[in-house]
Parts: C-alpha cells; sequence; structure tokens
C-alpha cells in the first residue's frame, strides 16, 4: 500500500474512532436545552429584521441581559444573580401576569455581532380576558450582526416555547 493512501486511511480510521460529542454538543456554558413535559406544545418562532443603522445604535440599547426593558415594553426586571452578560447569570420579575426567571445561557459581543441566549424556567402568563398559557419552558437566542460594511444590521431572533393552555386546546 502506498504511504499516501497508509495514511488516509489511517486518517480516516482516527475519524471515525474520534468521540464526536464535542462536535455535537453545545458550545453554550451553562445548558440550554428546556424539559419538555407530556402534554406540551412546542412553539418554534423565528424572526429576521435588518435596518439601516449601524450595528452599535442597537448594541447600545440591547447589549446588557439585565436591562431588557427595550424588549418587553419597558418593563424592567426587579431581581438580579451574578454578573451581567456573563453566562449562568440570572434575571426575573413579572411580566403580563406572571412571574419569570431567566438564566443567560451564552454570550457575545464583537464589533460586528451581538448575540446571547438564555433560558426561562415555567411561569403561568396570565393576561385579563385571555386564555391563561402555561410555559413549561423556553429558550431564545437574540443575533444582532453588522451588514453592508457597518451601514446596516441583522436582527435575528429565535424561540422555543413549551406551553400548554387548555383554553386553545393545546
Amino acid at each position: 500500500m502506498h504511504s499516501g493512501h497508509l495514511a488516509a486511511v489511517l486518517g480516516l480510521t482516527i475519524l471515525c474512532l474520534t468521540p464526536i460529542g464535542r462536535a455535537n454538543s453545545s458550545s453554550f456554558p451553562t445548558n440550554n436545552d428546556i424539559h419538555c413535559p407530556e402534554g406540551s406544545y412546542t412553539s418554534f418562532v423565528h424572526n429576521s429584521y435588518t435596518y439601516n443603522a449601524p450595528l452599535h445604535e442597537f448594541t447600545n440599547i440591547t447589549k446588557s441581559f439585565f436591562d431588557f426593558a427595550w424588549y418587553t415594553g419597558g418593563v424592567p426586571a426587579t431581581n438580579f444573580t451574578g454578573t451581567d452578560n456573563v453566562p449562568g447569570a440570572t434575571r426575573s420579575g413579572t411580566l403580563a401576569g406572571g412571574a419569570y426567571h431567566e438564566t443567560l445561557t451564552a454570550y457575545q459581543l464583537r464589533p460586528d455581532v451581538l448575540e446571547y441566549s438564555y433560558h426561562g424556567d415555567p411561569y403561568v402568563l396570565a393576561v385579563p380576558g385571555q386564555p391563561t398559557i402555561d410555559f413549561n419552558g423556553y429558550a431564545e437566542t437574540m443575533r444582532f450582526e453588522s451588514i453592508c460594511g457597518g451601514q446596516g444590521n441583522l436582527y435575528r431572533h429565535h424561540h422555543l416555547h413549551m406551553l400548554q393552555s387548555p383554553e386553545l386546546g393545546v
């Protein structure tokens, strides 16, 4: 067998025997997986928006995990643990009739991108006059990235919710 073929076979053998856990595992310092209880309904939402404004105009407002009133319509979180923007930090408060508790699982800020992910503990959303929704857990990722040579930015928001609402039939 030629040495080139032998090297290719050995390389393929080593590749096949190498544990792939790292390739398939999350790069999140804190677990971002959420439990899906029996009878829950899974909801996925993905939104993308483009803006004709430099990225820094958005990151100046959105870069703090603790200060997210921009996202909640002005309702601030009231309790915090850990260090802002460091995975493992938590925020909690009340929103739309329910008490929430969220944990930051990943955070990245560079001149060309801001991205962070968090998961939330189960809570009940009880808005008067609306069906009650039991969120059995959720995870969200927000990504703001520079486009068009810094002249604009792209905002992507991913939601994953596990919910139950007998009133909605789920």
